[in-house]
């Protein structure tokens, strides 16, 4: 469906939209809202905006308001978008929301008063005030010297300090563009003394040409009538500015607040950042005592691209009918993904890896569990995800007829297989080099530059992305020829709209929708002996690490709370963890190495409520298999306050009413369980879709977008 932006080009922001969308090439439809006849009132628009104001957009069932946030939708959402508009890179895109949010209360604020006090006020039937203008003028032009002695001080042309205009610049130089219809005497007395800001309009439009000018026509048509009334007013000798003989609509003035739907406060922001082995984001904000401004705009990065990936969930199944949309798997050479494999004796000093990947790396059966459990691997997402897709109805042979193109490539075993060996970071990077080489030779990669490739990667987002002066890791997703590709994750880097986080694989593969009833039935009915429990290691050399403090609050008090110690092995036993979850209410599920855990899953597939502490560990991360409304299937504690003693966590939980979690556990196992699991790979479900499928549906639902 295409995009739909209603519109009145004589709003600033407005403008800044259309002309990003023509810039861009983004496919759209302009649904005008003639605000002088107040269109943005009637209870049609309010529909699509409750606010009454424009811009507003409508991208199939996905509606959104607010000038600022359509264009990082956009840039995130659409595919072809230079990556100059909303870098990727955190350090930039955290200037950008910078720029934005001190837009809204200065230079928007004072151009908008301005303009209308000096020049449009009677065509809204009011009178000019002279004095809300002269105050306007101060504040503009306070603005106007903040810009030029803060973002345009260095010898770039853009706000950012590069040779390449922002969303920021667009946007802040549109609203500039307003100054056109004053008399040209105000307008060059506010300009005049600031050159920078002049090269700076002018570098934005030639940027943006030809269809700066095309969009902002109806602007300079108003500024032609309202300089033919002056020089009549002034000819015949009456008062220039007066009640003009048409209509100039002043789109209303409004901030935008930072307001996420997640409800995680400031203080878990914080602790979000604690856990973030990311230099980029946590010397950010940390190292900089973790300012409310600082932390605000990450947060609000985060939910605006969980936004993003949710609107590219699709209510279709489409491997019911491909309808056009095949897929195409390439035939990598076998050193990319099977020659991987041949390693697994070989992979970690103290295991063998080779028992995991058999049964089609779901790993040796568990008959104690029943039908469809196996020992499966944490790290065999890629091989589990490679055998499906191999058999999906909507794959295709000819690259040609293909909507989306995957590339089977392990880089998780890539990765693992050097984890605990003293080689260079040069050996690290050579397979993930040759790999983009590879790509760059095929014609479908270039096509697109990547944008409708998926890769799939068994470990964290940031096992890839290793930083120049650390050791561990990759740096297969730091390079810039991997950012517009599509990468599936067990755990998402959240500041990168093409990182997609999904279900870590569990112990359970059903083969059929029975196999899945089943064991819905079974643990609905579980006697749930414990009313909590935790299977886990404390974390000694990591003294933040709250494990500890949750191990002894639950030790002191086993008559409610059970504790599985992972440090002596007994973990190791699938059976073991979920007979325990099964038996139990909650489940604690702190961070570990990195924010998220696989055993969130297992807790949710054996029916016991998650009990999280930070908000990474899922809210961040599953947009497209955990609803928005977290409250559904987990209890949230803050951390900080189980750091600070100041929460007995087994005592709050007893105060959760029965009633409370029967409805949590029905949500859990009727809605959630199925699409958590990963079927066999001759799974035939028909009632239900799991993990795979809604993967699948959703990818080729943001794939068909490209057009």
């Amino acid at each position: 469906m295409k995009l739909k932006v209603y519109a009145d080009r004589l709003s600033q922001p407005t403008r800044a939209v259309i002309i990003f969308c023509k810039v861009n090439g983004i496919d759209y439809d302009e649904v005008k809202v003639d605000l002088s006849k107040g269109q943005h009132l009637t209870p049609e628009f309010a529909e699509i905006n409750p606010m009454q104001k424009v811009p507003a957009i409508v991208d199939g069932r996905f509606k959104l308001f607010e000038s600022h946030a359509i264009l990082i939708y956009l840039a995130c959402a659409f595919p072809g978008v230079a990556d100059h508009w909303y870098p990727a890179d955190l350090f930039k895109r955290s200037k950008i929301h910078s720029v934005l949010d001190w837009h809204h209360s200065n230079l928007r604020y004072a151009a908008v008063k301005f303009v209308l006090n000096s020049t449009l006020a009677p065509v809204l039937g009011r009178r000019l005030n002279p004095q809300a203008a002269a105050e306007a003028e101060k504040v503009l032009s306070s603005s106007l010297s903040t810009i030029e002695s803060i973002w345009l001080k260095g010898s770039g042309r853009f706000l950012l300090g590069g040779n390449q205009p922002s969303i920021a610049d667009l946007s802040l130089v549109c609203e500039l563009m307003q100054l056109e219809v004053v008399d040209e005497k105000d307008r060059m007395r506010i300009l005049g003394p600031h050159k920078k800001i002049q090269e700076w309009i002018e570098n934005t439009r030639n940027a943006t040409r030809p269809h700066f000018d095309e969009v902002h026509k109806v602007l300079f048509k108003v500024k032609e009538k309202l300089q033919d009334m002056r020089s009549k007013g002034a000819n015949d000798g009456t008062e220039s500015r007066t009640q003009p003989n048409f209509d100039i609509p002043i789109p209303a003035f409004n901030h935008t607040s930072i307001s996420p739907n997640i409800s995680s406060n400031i203080k878990e922001a914080v602790n979000i950042v604690r856990v973030d082995p990311d230099p980029i984001f946590s010397n950010n904000v940390v190292n900089n005592n973790g300012s409310d401004e600082e932390i605000a705009i990450a947060v609000k990065v985060v939910e605006e691209q969980l936004q993003a990936q949710r609107s590219w969930i699709s209510n279709k199944n489409h491997a019911e009918s491909c309808d056009g949309k095949g897929i195409y798997v390439y035939d990598l050479p076998s050193k990319f993904n099977k020659d991987l494999v041949g390693q697994c004796g070989d992979m970690i000093p103290w295991t063998n890896f080779c028992k995991y990947f058999s049964n089609e790396a779901m790993g040796e059966p568990i008959e104690k569990l029943g039908k469809g459990w196996y020992h499966t691997h944490q790290y065999a997402l890629e091989l589990i995800f490679h055998t499906r897709i191999l058999k999906h109805p909507c794959r295709v042979y000819d690259e040609n007829a293909a909507k989306l193109f995957y590339v089977p490539y392990y880089g998780g075993l890539d990765i693992l297989r050097w984890h605990f060996k003293n080689v260079s970071n040069d050996v690290k990077d050579t397979l993930a080099l040759e790999l983009v080489k590879w790509l760059e030779k095929r014609k479908p990669w270039l096509q697109n530059s990547g944008k409708d490739h998926v890769f799939v990667l068994g470990k964290i987002s940031w096992d890839f992305r290793r930083k120049s002066e650390e050791s561990w890791g990759t740096r297969l997703l730091e390079l810039e020829q991997m950012q517009n590709s599509l990468k599936l994750l067990i755990e998402r880097q959240p500041w990168h709209i093409n990182d997609i986080g999904i279900p870590h694989p569990t112990y359970f593969h059903p083969n059929s929708d029975n196999d899945i009833i089943n064991w819905q039935l079974k643990i609905i009915r579980s006697n749930r002996k414990s009313l909590v429990s935790f299977a886990g290691a404390a974390r000694p050399e990591a003294p933040e690490n709250i494990r500890s403090i949750l191990i002894n609050q639950c030790n002191s008090d086993e008559s409610k709370c059970r504790f599985l110690n992972c440090s002596s092995g007994k973990c190791d036993q699938p059976e073991s963890v979920i007979e325990l979850f099964m038996e139990s209410e909650f489940c604690l599920q702190p961070p570990g190495d990195s924010p998220t855990r696989k055993s969130v899953f297992d807790s949710l597939v054996s029916g016991c409520i998650p009990v999280l502490f930070d908000p990474f560990t899922a809210y961040y991360q599953y947009p497209w298999h955990l609803p928005e409304d977290h409250s559904k299937y987990s209890v949230f504690i803050d951390q900080e306050e189980v750091r600070k003693m100041k929460v007995n966590v087994v005592e709050r939980l007893m105060q959760v009413p029965v009633r409370e979690r029967e409805n949590m556990r029905r949500f859990i196992v009727y809605e959630l369980l199925p699409g958590l699991v990963y079927g066999d790979s001759n799974s035939q479900l028909g009632k239900f879709q799991d993990a795979f499928s809604i993967t699948m549906n959703n990818l080729l639902e943001r794939v068909n977008r490209i057009e």
